[in-house]
């Protein structure tokens, strides 16, 4: 529950979409990164599991897919990529805490949210080569 609203409720009022909005773009701050990590928490459990972040990296791929008519990406290599950058003292998953100190929120959360972000990430090294 994000903003005191009945916890059945699934709809985003305006307030909610400003929230979001703010929250996606300024997702190096510190209560930029709280609020998405718990909108991206789906267990509602103070993490996101391993099977979170690689739901999260196959629906990604999915609309790569969709929307540029191809991808060969891997969901699984994806999701452990995040995990690695946050440097988790758990390698099944990662807390807000752990994503607030790697300096790392504005990338990892960009590559499970931001379908631009992502593929800036996974062009880095063609674009480093340019």
């Amino acid at each position: 529950m994000l903003y005191g609203d009945d916890p059945k409720s699934r709809e985003m009022d305006f307030r909610g979409f400003v929230e979001l909005d703010v929250a996606v773009h300024t997702r190096k701050e510190p209560a930029s990164i709280r609020w998405l990590f718990r909108v991206l928490d789906l267990r509602d459990d103070g993490f996101l599991d391993r099977t979170e972040i690689k739901m999260m990296t196959e629906s990604m791929v999915k609309n790569l897919a969709t929307l540029e008519g191809w991808s060969n990406f891997v969901a699984d290599d994806i999701a452990d990529e995040v995990i690695d950058m946050i440097h988790a003292s758990d390698p099944t998953r990662i807390t807000v805490d752990e994503v607030i100190a790697s300096r790392m929120a504005d990338t990892a959360l960009g590559i499970l949210i931001d379908y631009h972000a992502f593929l800036k990430y996974e062009n880095r090294e063609e674009e480093a080569a340019a």
